[in-house]
């Protein structure tokens, strides 16, 4: 009986540990700003995020941060329901333009025309609705960046699609790479880490549930005069978080 407990508990544990991440992209209309460039539609969010692709229509996107546990990684992307409304009008929209060097004249630039297989067709664009652009490790955490794309063009048609609501999952599986964490880091780095990722990442709130970041936080060291000084004692807690090295003046 014991053994069956100890089983199903192990079975709980790990079920638990590689249990999806679901969340929701919600775009509201009154996000939407409208301009015109050269005769076409141009349409922007506060960020200033857009398409990249040179020629295709430049559409707003939004760009999240994730933190997940180091020990898993993000198997797949799944679209579980979106919320999609086509917006009064009809639209030409501004396609993208090659980014200009800061040495050369905006005025001397030739203007990059729309993309005519995009443009002269009707599939909608992008055919896509998110995209991981980075999955990496900074500071020891797993971090995962993820564009999503509210808006969909149908150049043929001229309609212009929001999609105001984006259910999604992430579906993970046990991480293969061997991940390289931060053996030791000072109480005020690690808070500094935190607050850094707290301004970055959208699921902060998981940061202490998660597995990653240092495998030990010890007390903040205490300011030496120089490294002769220092006591090099293998048992040392308080470390200092640098040490700066200059020459004798």
């Amino acid at each position: 009986m014991k053994k069956s407990c100890v089983l199903i508990i192990l079975s709980l544990l790990l079920s638990h540990c590689l249990a999806n991440y679901t969340d929701t992209i919600r775009t509201n209309l009154n996000e939407l700003n409208f301009s015109t460039q050269n005769g076409y539609d141009v349409v922007t969010f506060n960020n200033e995020s857009f398409t990249t692709q040179i020629g295709a229509p430049q559409l707003p996107v939004k760009t999240i941060r994730l933190l997940i546990s180091i020990d898993q990684k993000v198997d797949s992307i799944s679209i579980d329901s979106v919320s999609v409304q086509q917006l009064a009008g009809t639209y030409s929209i501004y396609p993208v333009q090659a980014p200009i060097p800061t040495s050369v004249s905006p005025n001397f630039v030739p203007f990059d025309d729309p993309d005519t297989a995009i443009y002269n067709n009707s599939i909608p664009y992008p055919a896509i609705r998110y995209k991981i652009d980075n999955d990496g490790y900074p500071m020891g955490y797993h971090v995962i960046t993820i564009t999503f794309y509210p808006l969909e063009y149908i150049p043929s048609d001229s309609i212009l699609n929001l999609y105001s609501e984006i259910y999604f999952t992430l579906h993970y599986i046990d991480n293969p790479d061997d991940i390289i964490r931060p053996v030791m880091q000072s109480k005020f780095s690690n808070d500094m880490s935190k607050r850094y990722f707290k301004s970055l990442v959208s699921n902060y709130e998981e940061i202490n549930t998660i597995t990653g970041g240092p495998l030990d936080v010890v007390n903040n060291g205490t300011p030496i005069a120089s490294l002769k000084s220092m006591t090099l004692n293998p048992t040392l807690i308080n470390i200092p978080d640098y040490i700066i090295i200059t020459n004798d003046s």
